[in-house]
């Protein structure tokens, strides 16, 4: 077997590094979600339509879905911190361009680029935030670094959404690719040089990576219905709260309660991830098919609130211990890992947004989340199976 450098140099504490991981993480987040919010003041921008910018989310979560776990095989052989500041700059430079665009066109190619560098990046630093802790802590350092995400969702697109609506859209983009600029430069300051490669050199890396793609394969399907679940009800989370009686100007509340819960959730993980991430894995599945199937029944308005904080907690839970789950199904796999998370988190994105965009066409918002819950179900049964020995 490869042998593998260790992210900690002697005597190293992970916490700065972890912190350039959680802030690089939360504006990488932000600038890949902001266009959701941004869409009506982009699309008049760039003078096109809101479904053209629209599908430039859809384009940039197929890219990451089809070119993680390729990007990060031609990366594995490479220092980390050299992959990592650079790929920290290629965000930066694609969030700006994308920001100073005049041309459909021009945004078009900034937002492939962005999709490029997110397939590998997040793989990446997912990979070096389980390696920044020691020996039977990295679940622990997964959801450390899982905290930039739901700090994205919670912090960063509502308050990236007010400004561009506020200031102007251009101006939030620009904002964020400069920070992450920032975040690079401290990046090759304080990840130590003795960092591992973001996989290993070996003698047959391909034959590696077939078998551990092998082994991840079982975890990439309950990543993949879980994810369908969550998505095809949040996607449209809209008109299922409009049937819940939540009006359009409190359904922001919502959302940023959702967000917010998602740190206790975090937490919960960190206290569980090393020591049984399939059981608090299958625990939180139940909580979102409980959740969403309260929301189909159109519960009081207060209930609605309640209802999305558990979820809220539940599902940033799942990052973390999902991450870990993959991690461990094929120790060997290093990067493969996260990548594998990271394409089958936005398979799920992607088929959530076309399940659910064809059930409202047919029925009631209700279907959504009946639908949503029925995955989320689903997937219980094959975290479950995955605990058995040698199931992955």
């Amino acid at each position: 077997m490869p042998r593998r450098l260790p992210v900690r140099s002697a005597g190293s504490a992970p916490g700065p590094v972890l912190a350039v991981f959680v802030v690089g993480v939360f504006l990488a987040l932000t600038s890949e979600v902001l266009p959701v919010g941004l869409l009506s003041p982009i699309a008049s921008g760039l003078h096109t339509s809101a479904a053209a910018v629209g599908l430039l989310v859809s384009v940039y979560a197929v890219i990451v879905a089809v070119a993680s776990v390729p990007l990060t095989l031609w990366l594995r052989r490479w220092p980390r911190r050299p992959v990592l500041v650079l790929l920290l700059l290629g965000y930066a430079a694609s969030t700006i361009v994308f920001g100073l665009a005049e041309t459909y066109a021009i945004a078009f190619a900034a937002r492939l680029a962005g999709g490029l560098i997110h397939a590998a990046f997040f793989s990446a630093v997912f990979a070096a935030g389980a390696e920044a802790m020691r020996p039977g802590r990295a679940g622990r350092g997964i959801a450390i670094v899982s905290l930039g995400t739901t700090a994205g969702f919670a912090l960063g697109v509502p308050l990236g959404t007010a400004l561009g609506v506020a200031v102007d859209w251009r101006v939030v983009f620009v904002v964020d690719g400069v920070a992450l600029a920032v975040v690079a430069v401290v990046a090759a300051l304080v990840i130590p040089v003795g960092s591992a490669a973001s996989g290993a050199p070996g003698a047959a890396p391909a034959a590696d990576a077939r078998g551990a793609l092998r082994r991840l394969l079982p975890v990439a399907v309950v990543i993949a219905v879980l994810t369908l679940g969550h998505n095809t009800a949040f996607t449209y989370i809209s008109p299922l709260l409009s049937l819940d009686g939540i009006p359009l100007a409190q359904q922001s509340v919502v959302l940023l309660v959702f967000g917010l819960a998602g740190a206790g959730g975090v937490a919960l993980a960190a206290l569980t991830v090393d020591r049984v991430p399939r059981a608090a894995a299958a625990g939180g599945a139940v909580v979102t098919a409980l959740c969403l199937v309260v929301l189909a029944v159109r519960p009081a308005a207060p209930v609605v609130f309640v209802v999305a904080a558990l979820w809220g907690v539940s599902f940033a839970a799942l990052i973390p211990l999902l991450q870990t789950i993959a991690t461990t199904a094929s120790p060997a796999a290093g990067d493969l890992a996260p990548a594998v998370v990271n394409s089958t988190f936005n398979v799920g994105i992607a088929g959530g947004a076309l399940l659910g965009g064809g059930a409202l066409l047919l029925a009631s918002p209700a279907l959504l989340a009946w639908l949503g819950a029925g995955l989320a179900l689903a997937s219980v049964a094959g975290i479950a199976r995955l605990g058995r020995p040698g199931a992955a």
